[in-house]
């Protein structure tokens, strides 16, 4: 017995001394990244350490007070990992519903080159639930007077946090405990997660009796084919065609009916909001309240009387995506019977076949919109291996280490997707009648740029690099005598920036001729009328801010600058 209490003695402190730090890593770490006064980090830090001391006191059970904190631990461990990659921010409502949108092998590929993160989790977390696990098993029991002692420092650790939590409201800088405090803000996200992830899954009872009163505009004779490709990651600083200076995008280079726009910004950062405001008339501004009972540009096509196909190279997550796409006549989702390896194999170029089969059947007014897999993260996956053009390629960690293989895989990517476009280029050169293409990425990807080192993409703070994306448009040698003015319509706004969450879909819908009461030709790029519009970045929580206030860094806005587009 003797030999149990000293046992207990000095392991009931150490758990709950390791769970309180760990559950307090992100704190810290958050009170350091964010940008906040003097007394709202001191806050943030000292409230939820009172707190978690609390709950660690509440029994004398000290075993099983540790493994209750295993949800907090959870969500610590998130966090702390978050940080790793993005250097900064909260988990948010959009990571959270990417952990619940990204299939098993993506978060495999990730996790699996990610081993120092892993490590330092692993080390902060497990040890205090293991010993927890321990002191239960063995009904270690912490002495009513020291667990006394316990609470009253938790309440007083308390207290002090409540000061300067009343403090906090007096400093310059506005303060809101559910964005500022962890871990109430990641307990809101999490509810906005499921509240979203409700109201997505009503998409199609939503939008049953929607119509865009869509109705053709060209002559009824005219054979038309339009194909629209949504790119995955696919950022233009690592485009030709925007001015780097690798060969990524032969042969399209030397294509003259291409028009590539390369002032083009999305509104968002993730695919899961980017995808849909492609494909559908909503923008970062009707977002918020129109998503969930808006259909997509398959529906528009429809109605005009076009035979329309949806083909993705992507697994089905059960998202806008899913639900606008399944608005085709034709719907494909190329990797839903094949296992992880062969979905991870693969490529793009496996969308060319099924396509070629719809456009056999010889239909007058055909659309097919293919989503592809791009440049996701891993990269060295994206491609085959023989078309290797940049070497080393591998491998891949998430670590400045390895940026020139990163760099040179990422490139890679981008080379076979421009392969991927000639391809289709290709095909519709051998159709008869009028035929254009149009394709743009969801969102960039950063490469460990600058001194941020931020790496991937859908932080809850985007940069340069995750906004700026490659935008164009192929049409065939019959377009312009068929339907004259369009295309020099094009290569008039080429130089004009473009948010492509915004012109997109009203670009394609004009391209083809069709036209509905909400049509405007002010934000088609393929009009006289387009007007630039729209620099506004779709925050976590919905709201559309200008984009020079979302949180963009200084060397952001000089980026910006360079480019050509004043913030």
């Amino acid at each position: 017995m003797e030999n149990k209490s000293n046992v207990s003695k000095y392991l009931l402190p150490v758990i709950i001394i390791w769970t309180v730090a760990g559950c307090l890593m992100p704190n810290i770490c958050l009170s350091i990244t964010e940008d906040l006064s003097l007394v709202q980090r001191i806050t943030n830090i000292v409230l939820p350490a009172g707190i978690y001391w609390l709950l660690m006191s509440l029994t004398r059970n000290t075993g099983k007070a540790g493994l209750w904190m295993v949800i907090l631990e959870f969500f610590a461990a998130f966090q702390v990992v978050l940080i790793y990659i993005y250097g900064r921010s909260v988990l948010a409502v959009d990571m959270l519903l990417n952990v619940m949108t990204t299939n098993y092998g993506e978060a495999i590929e990730l996790l699996g080159s990610m081993m120092p993160a892993i490590i330092l989790v692993l080390v902060v977390f497990l040890p205090p639930l293991i010993s927890s696990g321990v002191a239960v098993a063995r009904g270690m029991r912490l002495p009513k007077k020291v667990l006394g002692y316990n609470r009253l420092g938790s309440l007083v650790t308390i207290c002090i946090g409540l000061v300067c939590y009343m403090a906090s409201f007096f400093s310059a800088r506005p303060f809101h405990p559910v964005a500022d405090i962890y871990p109430l803000n990641v307990g809101y996200n999490i509810y906005l997660a499921v509240e979203r992830t409700i109201l997505t899954s009503h998409f199609k009872e939503n939008t049953a009796s929607y119509s865009f009163g869509a109705v053709p505009t060209h002559p009824e004779g005219l054979s038309e084919l339009y194909v629209i490709v949504i790119g995955e990651t696919s950022r233009a600083e690592n485009w030709q065609l925007a001015g780097y200076d690798r060969r990524t995008n032969m042969p399209i280079a030397s294509d003259s009916a291409l028009v590539f726009f390369k002032r083009a910004i999305s509104q968002s950062n993730t695919t899961h909001k980017s995808v849909p405001m492609l494909l559908s008339p909503v923008d970062a501004s009707t977002f918020n309240d129109s998503i969930y009972s808006t259909r997509g540009i398959l529906s528009a096509f429809r109605e005009a009387g076009f035979s329309t196909a949806f083909i993705s190279n992507q697994r089905r997550n059960h998202s806008f995506i899913d639900f606008m796409g399944e608005e085709a006549d034709t719907v494909m989702f190329l990797k839903d019977h094949l296992d992880t390896a062969e979905a991870e194999a693969h490529f793009d170029e496996k969308t060319l076949e099924p396509l070629m089969s719809i456009l056999d059947a010889n239909p007058r007014k055909q659309l097919v919109v293919i989503h592809s897999y791009g440049s996701h993260f891993a990269y060295d996956d994206r491609y085959p291996e023989t078309t290797a053009m940049y070497l080393p390629d591998s491998p891949l960690k998430v670590d400045r280490s390895c940026k020139e293989e990163l760099v040179n895989a990422y490139d890679n990517s981008i080379a076979y997707t421009s392969d991927f476009l000639a391809g289709i280029i290709n095909i519709l050169k051998t159709r008869k009648g009028i035929s254009a293409l149009m394709y743009t990425s969801d969102h960039g990807e950063d490469l460990f740029d600058d001194d941020r080192d931020l790496f991937l993409h859908a932080s809850p703070v985007p940069s340069y690099y995750q906004l700026h994306v490659p935008f164009l448009v192929w049409t065939s040698e019959g377009y312009d005598d068929a339907l004259p003015g369009r295309i020099t319509a094009l290569r008039q706004n080429r130089e004009k920036p473009v948010a492509t969450s915004v012109s997109f879909f009203h670009t394609a819908l004009d391209i083809a001729g069709i036209r509905w009461p909400g049509h405007d030709t002010k934000r088609s790029v393929a009009s006289f009328d387009y007007i630039p519009s729209g620099m506004f970045y779709l925050t976590d929580h919905n709201e559309a801010v200008p984009l020079k206030a979302c949180g963009l860094k200084e060397y952001d806005f000089a980026k910006f600058n360079q480019l050509g587009i004043e913030l």
